[in-house]
C-alpha cells in the first residue's frame, strides 16, 4: 500500500517537473535572442565591448544574437553595421527549469541561474567565479541580459 501511495504522489511530481522544463526549453527555441547587457564581476561597463570589435551596446550599430536549437546547439551571430561579422556554434542544456549550462564563443562557459522577467526577457547569472573566459584566460562571474527578438 505504501508503494502505491508513493507512486501516485511521486509520479505526478516527476511528470510536472519534466513538463515545466520542456516548456522552458521550448520557450528558448522560439525565435532568436539578443544579449542586451553583459556584466563581468562587479564592473558596470558592458563586457561585450571588450570582446566584440566596434560594439557600443546601444543597438544602433551592432547586435549579438543567439539562436537556441532543439539539438542542444546554439548559434551566436555578431552583426556590425548591418554586416555579419562572425558566427560561432556552441552548446546549451537546460539543467533545471531555472538553470542553464551555456558554452559559447570565447567568453561564455558556465552554468547560469535564470531569472525570467517575462516571456521575452531573462537575466542569466553565473555563480561567483565560475565562468571561464577563454579570451582573458580568467574565471569571472558573468551576468547576461537576454531579450527575444520580435522583428
Amino acid at each position: 500500500m505504501k508503494k502505491l501511495a508513493f507512486i501516485f504522489l511521486f509520479l505526478p511530481a516527476v511528470v510536472l517537473f519534466s513538463t515545466c522544463r520542456k516548456a522552458e526549453e521550448n520557450n528558448f527555441m522560439k525565435g532568436t535572442w539578443r544579449i542586451t547587457d553583459c556584466k563581468m564581476n562587479k564592473d558596470t561597463a558592458d563586457a561585450l565591448r571588450l570582446f566584440l570589435p566596434g560594439y557600443t551596446g546601444n543597438g544602433n550599430c551592432c547586435d549579438y544574437e543567439l539562436d537556441f536549437a532543439e539539438n542542444k546547439t546554439v548559434i551566436a551571430t555578431y552583426t556590425f553595421q548591418d554586416t555579419l561579422a562572425y558566427t560561432k556554434e556552441g552548446e546549451w542544456e537546460l539543467v533545471k527549469k531555472d538553470e542553464m549550462h551555456l558554452y559559447l564563443d570565447m567568453f561564455i562557459n558556465a552554468t547560469f541561474k535564470l531569472t525570467k522577467l517575462d516571456d521575452d526577457n531573462y537575466t542569466f547569472a553565473s555563480n561567483s567565479d565560475s565562468n571561464y573566459v577563454e579570451a582573458l584566460d580568467s574565471i569571472v562571474k558573468l551576468t547576461l541580459k537576454f531579450k527575444r527578438n520580435t522583428n
